[in-house]
């Protein structure tokens, strides 16, 4: 089966092996010029070293080469979103409908032991294909999330869910799910890609909505700290000194009464703090853990239709 799929799909095999090498080594790459590059800790606290010294002109210099730096490892994002999708949406829309297409699932099937047995084979086959690219490409891509923002590890926070970690795993692997379903359905190479390319695209765009119901949201901290740019925000709240929330209505309506607009925000910013709420970025190894078991649901629910509708459909 290895073989008759490097036969079949030999072209897009070395395409994707030569993206996924190409990306990994470019984030491991930038990932080594961030690391030399982190201006020091004083520069990165900001707001307490005099702008007329030399230290401030030579922290200037710093975070400007830096986030110089970290603005270009962000089109490397682009990567990571496209690989998954890419590598799991080409390979499964051409396990079987490739061969239905050209006519030659006939013959396939016959050489087989069974039908099912053919796909599982070949579906086993493009898994661990999928695992060696994307696994890496994986690990380089946490690598690169700490190295752009190396005041955060990387493990307590949401910036970029789903383009590393074990999500981005589990989404290529339920893109490839889709995509052998929607060739053994539809029979046509193009269609069951277009089809696979689309859900593919669903499942990443519903990374952070699913993650806001299936998590339960509670105070993050003050909004502008940094630790709201690590998390998920979903709303925000005025809190009082004895831990109680109040929307903006509620907290306004205890003001004084006679107050200006200005007197009012005065008022609210010396009684209340105003935080944000959603899920905050310590909870990343259990919502990586969360989005990869149901994308691993996916995976297994549109792999097992494909082996039933294989079994019963013509081979033409």
């Amino acid at each position: 089966m290895a073989r008759t799929i490097w036969r079949v799909h030999r072209f897009e095999l070395i395409a994707l092996t030569v993206f996924a090498i190409l990306l990994c080594a470019a984030a491991l790459i930038m990932t080594q010029q961030l690391d030399a590059a982190v201006p020091p800790a004083g520069c990165l606290g900001g707001g307490d070293i005099d702008p007329t010294t030399a230290a401030a002109q030579a922290c200037s210099g710093a975070l400007s080469r830096f986030d110089s730096l970290s603005s270009l490892a962000g089109q490397l994002w682009i990567g990571f979103a496209i690989l998954p999708l890419a590598a799991g949406a080409i390979l499964g829309a051409g396990l079987v409908g490739q061969e239905v297409e050209r006519r030659t699932a006939q013959l396939a099937w016959s050489l087989a032991p069974s039908r099912r047995r053919w796909l599982f084979e070949g579906m086993a086959v493009l898994v661990l294909i999928l695992l060696a690219w994307l696994v890496p490409a994986a690990i380089s891509g946490h690598l690169l999330e700490g190295a752009t923002h190396p005041t955060t590890d990387p493990t307590a926070s949401l910036r970029d869910l789903g383009l590393r970690g074990i999500t981005l795993v589990m989404r290529g692997l339920a893109t490839l799910g889709v995509g052998v379903l929607a060739g053994a359905i539809l029979g046509r190479v193009l269609p069951a890609l277009l089809v696979s390319v689309l859900v593919g695209t669903l499942l990443l765009f519903a990374v952070q909505p699913v993650t806001k119901l299936t998590q339960n949201v509670e105070t993050i901290g003050p909004m502008g700290s940094a630790v709201i740019g690590q998390s998920i925000l979903s709303g925000d709240a005025y809190q009082a000194s004895d831990g109680r929330l109040f929307d903006f209505e509620s907290a306004s309506a205890q003001a004084p009464v006679g107050l200006t607009d200005s007197q009012k925000a005065d008022w609210l910013a010396s009684n209340f703090t105003w935080v944000g709420l959603g899920i905050p970025g310590q909870r990343y190894p259990a919502v990586d853990l969360t989005l990869g078991t149901m994308l691993g649901l996916v995976m297994v629910s549109t792999m097992a239709a494909a082996l039933i509708v294989v079994d019963r459909r013509r081979p033409s």
